[in-house]
């Protein structure tokens, strides 16, 4: 094989390993962010606040908030409490 080609399955390698982790990444974004608006649909009901916090939730992309999130549906006991948690 020659350094070309070595190189060239090298790239394609790493470029395949990548796209895998961003592909997870985002899927645990999705699947996570999916469970918080049940979680909060399910504890708050369909009030507005309720649909306010999953309005937010919508647009965060970052699975260390979509976390922090998980774990102040625990603490608040309402979804005013909860968007108040969130803009912190």
């Amino acid at each position: 094989m020659t350094l070309a080609e070595q190189l060239r399955n090298e790239g394609h390698q790493k470029g395949h390993q990548r796209g895998l982790e961003q592909g997870l990444g985002q899927g645990l974004e999705q699947g996570l962010g999916q469970g918080l608006e049940f979680a909060i649909d399910m504890k708050y009901g369909n009030t507005p606040d309720a649909k306010s916090a999953i309005a937010i939730i919508k647009n965060i992309k970052n699975i260390h908030q979509l976390k922090a999130i998980q774990k102040s549906i625990k603490k608040a006991k309402t979804a005013s409490e909860l968007i108040k948690l969130i803009n912190r």
